[in-house]
Parts: structure tokens; C-alpha cells; sequence
């Protein structure tokens, strides 16, 4: 019998509370501790203040905005 690696609960679509999220690839160094640091594959929710972040095992975090729109500069959109 072989063991069959669990699928990530959010690869393919986001979160209920993330609805209209992007799903983006971003790299991170030390801003979203919860996430991790590297290049992640994130959903992102962008609000006036805060954008909300939640990566595919359901990892939730926020950052603000402002410090978003630049790691958004050199992310990938999928």
C-alpha cells in the first residue's frame, strides 16, 4: 500500500473569506513569518489599508498595503 500525499486545501481556489482574491506568486523575506520566506504561491486580498494574505494550506496573514504593492512589483500571476 502506498501513502498518497494529502492534497493543499486551498491550491486551487481560496478561501471562502478571501472571495475575490488573486492567486499570485510572491517572494518573501521575513514580512509574513506565518507564510514563510522564499517564493510562495499566495492568495491575495488587496484593501484600503491591509491586504489580506492566505498561502494554500491555509496559512492566514496581513500586511499593509503599501508594503504589498512592492512585493507585488516582482510577483507572478498565475
Amino acid at each position: 500500500m502506498k501513502f498518497k500525499m494529502p492534497k493543499h486545501p486551498f491550491s486551487k481556489k481560496p478561501p471562502k473569506a478571501l472571495k475575490d482574491a488573486v492567486k499570485m506568486t510572491l517572494q518573501l523575506q521575513d514580512e509574513i513569518p506565518r507564510v514563510g520566506s522564499g517564493y510562495r504561491t499566495v492568495w491575495a486580498k488587496v484593501s484600503r489599508k491591509w491586504t489580506y494574505v492566505c498561502d494554500s494550506m491555509g496559512n492566514r496573514a496581513k500586511l499593509p498595503t503599501i508594503r504589498f504593492n512592492q512585493l507585488a512589483r516582482s510577483a507572478r500571476y498565475e
